[in-house]
């Protein structure tokens, strides 16, 4: 009963006065998630947000869509676990402070190991082990979580002040805040009479620019080839966005915003998408035509190549994952 007494006030106490509101987590020096503790809200990619509650109650949602919600149930002996909200690497010191060397682990992911195994360095040190992942966590003396590493990922966690305007929920198709880029949602007609959708980001500076067509690979998907926040699409004509290069990314045929019937496309259909949307990319205003290539995705590696076979005129091709031989 002491030791459980301890637990709780040792959690209230790091939730109350812990120096600074947010624990933001960086890979590459980049803040890729933020969270707010004392808010019990974290925003991660710029573009999911979740809530969460002291008895397991999580939602998430992205801008314009329905959150999706979950109750768990968590021991005495339990923390809420998320890659999503690193104060669960506080709430897992919390207990070890109090004496516990492992740790259940609660999550809505069948994924995470049902425990983690916590190891005192000295007062303000601990390491973490969640499956094959090992955290080294920096606390102060009240067990605030100051800062942590997960090495071999690139990752880092830094407690510090952040405004929740600092990092806001960004819609999955507009440009982020203070990208030196904007976002234009378009539709092309197709020779064949769909309508293939998506969205043109274009450099703000630049006459004449370089693009790219974005290729998804095989099964349907929308023009950020993922959901949020998990969406490698958005991510990649970001950084091409900031290297000066316009990226054109389009729903499927029959996925999304696109019109037309997915499930009887070949994907020789989808390279004739591609051919089409590179015909109009050619004719935006800004945009270079000497200089458009095609950036593909798995199978839209192949499709890439499909389409370079017979277009000479492609200044670049990239393939991401695609087919092969020695």
């Amino acid at each position: 009963m002491k030791a459980l007494f301890v637990l709780l006030l040792v959690a209230r106490v790091a939730h109350a006065d812990c120096p600074g509101n947010a624990i933001v987590t960086l890979e590459d020096g980049v803040i890729v998630n933020a969270e707010w503790p004392a808010q019990k809200r974290a925003i991660t990619n710029a573009t999911l947000e979740t809530t969460y509650t002291d008895d397991g109650e999580l939602a998430a949602h992205a801008e314009g869509s329905k959150p999706a919600s979950a109750k768990l149930t968590i021991p005495a002996d339990g923390v809420l676990w998320s890659d999503k909200l690193p104060s669960s690497l506080e709430r897992i010191v919390a207990k070890a402070r109090a004496g516990a060397k492992t740790v259940k682990l609660v999550s809505t992911s069948k994924d995470v190991p049902t425990e983690a195994r916590v190891e005192a360095i000295d007062a303000t040190d601990f390491t973490i082990t969640v499956g094959t992942r090992t955290y080294d966590v920096v606390t102060d003396d009240q067990g605030c979580l100051l800062a942590a590493t997960l090495a071999p990922y690139g990752v880092t966690f830094e407690r510090r002040d952040l405004a929740p305007d600092a990092y806001p929920l960004e819609g999955a198709y507009t440009a982020p805040k203070g990208a030196p880029y904007t976002a234009t949602d378009v539709k092309i007609t197709a020779p064949q009479g769909h309508t293939l959708a998506g969205t043109l980001t274009r450099p703000r500076r630049g006459t004449r620019v370089p693009a790219v067509v974005l290729i998804t690979g095989i099964s349907k998907h929308e023009r950020n080839e993922g959901n949020p926040p998990f969406t490698p699409f958005r991510d990649i004509a970001d950084v091409l966005g900031r290297a000066g290069i316009a990226v054109l990314r389009v729903d499927d045929r029959g996925v999304g915003a696109s019109t037309g019937d997915f499930d009887k496309a070949t994907s020789f259909d989808e390279a004739d998408d591609v051919r089409t949307e590179l015909a109009w990319l050619k004719k935006q205003p800004g945009i270079d035509p000497k200089r458009v290539g095609v950036v593909g995705h798995s199978e839209g590696g192949l499709i890439a190549l499909v389409v370079g076979a017979t277009d000479p005129s492609l200044a670049a091709i990239g393939v991401l994952a695609g087919s092969g031989v020695p």
